[in-house]
């Protein structure tokens, strides 16, 4: 996919052959199957493909920085993956569906992407409804933090000051959030700001703080929701999805995310007079 990181390209190598999802698999009624009742795992990951396939052994492969096909297993480059117009015939369906490939991944591929990337990013962005909070960039700044060899913070790069000061470039971009509150929270406890800085493998080296800075208010809802719930007041979360939650949002809280959540979005949903999708 160009000179991008793309921990999407996974495949596992077993009895002589790579195995990897396309949409043929994850929209096959056994993938529709599997994938629904593990709606928690992220089918762009390895354990996705072990569950599809059944598989309990093989070695697992990213292609995480490449600049063509070279790379890949056979299986794979006859699809073309590293060309976009190649990519979205195989991997079409899971490009356009934003539980497989979230606005995250497509911040990042619209900041770190060639050229042809960058301008497929940008169309399902806007396909998406989603304003662009940064420009593309070939070099875009992420925060991180050294970490030890257990994979743990070993003290944050960046002070409490410039941290209040990243978060608040961020969240007032959004004059629906209350930045002061929000803010308040999440830099009080040490504990909660390295989580802030901790580099995610899952997303290349971004850390969280890049949501804060580069995405939406549902994104930076969504990570609140599912990783700092106890950092905040339920009247508090409830507040801010009824403020600043988008109707997709709303949506994707009522089917996905449960209880209180689940009710909190049906009730804002209904005061919205919006119709709630069926839960899968």
């Amino acid at each position: 996919m160009g000179i991008i990181s793309c921990p999407f390209i996974r495949w596992i190598e077993t009895n002589g052959q790579a195995l990897f999802l396309t949409d043929r698999e994850v929209y096959s009624p056994l993938g529709r199957s599997l994938f629904t009742a593990n709606r928690d795992m992220r089918v762009l990951c390895h354990p996705a493909i072990r569950l599809y396939f059944g598989l309990t052994d093989g070695k697992e492969h990213s292609a995480r920085v490449f600049s063509g096909k070279s790379w890949l297993p056979p299986e794979m480059r006859v699809l073309h993956p590293e060309k976009p117009t190649e990519f979205m015939k195989s991997w079409g369906r899971m490009w356009r569906d934003e539980k497989v490939f979230d606005e995250i991944d497509l911040q990042y591929i619209l900041n770190r992407g060639t050229k042809p990337w960058q301008k497929k990013a940008d169309e399902e962005l806007t396909r998406r409804g989603i304003a662009l909070t940064v420009q593309p960039t070939p070099t875009p700044s992420f925060t991180r933090v050294k970490k030890t060899k257990s994979g743990q913070p070993a003290g944050s790069t960046v002070s409490v000051k410039n941290l209040r000061k990243k978060l608040r470039d961020g969240l007032e971009r959004w004059t629906c959030l209350d930045a002061d509150m929000i803010i308040d929270r999440i830099t009080t406890d040490k504990e909660t700001r390295d989580k802030l800085l901790c580099p995610d493998d899952e997303r290349w080296g971004w850390t969280p703080l890049n949501i804060f800075t580069h995405c939406s208010r549902d994104a930076i809802l969504r990570y609140i929701l599912k990783n700092l719930p106890d950092v905040f007041t339920d009247e508090e979360l409830k507040a801010m999805l009824s403020a600043c939650a988008t109707e997709p949002f709303l949506n994707s809280v009522y089917s996905n995310f449960g209880p209180p959540y689940e009710e909190w979005a049906r009730e804002e949903l209904d005061k919205r007079f919006i119709s709630r999708r069926k839960k899968p």
